[in-house]
């Protein structure tokens, strides 16, 4: 996957959980057509870059705040 997709991707991640279409790892990988464990790197990504991500246990998604 080069750069601009992986781009594209990340953004789509954020979209999904912001939008609450997908909330998991494992329903955004479907989505996007990726692993589960590229979906967890990517997130950590969008926290890196200052994002507040953040997983709920109870619910078991991710929510962004």
């Amino acid at each position: 996957m080069n750069y601009q997709k992986y781009s594209q991707k990340i953004a789509l991640v954020e979209v999904y959980i912001k939008n609450k279409w997908a909330n998991t790892p494992s329903t955004i990988a479907k989505k996007l057509e990726i692993s589960e464990r590229t979906v967890l790197r990517m997130i950590d990504f969008l926290k890196k870059q200052g994002k507040q991500i953040e997983y709920c246990k109870k619910e078991k998604i991710y929510k962004i705040f």
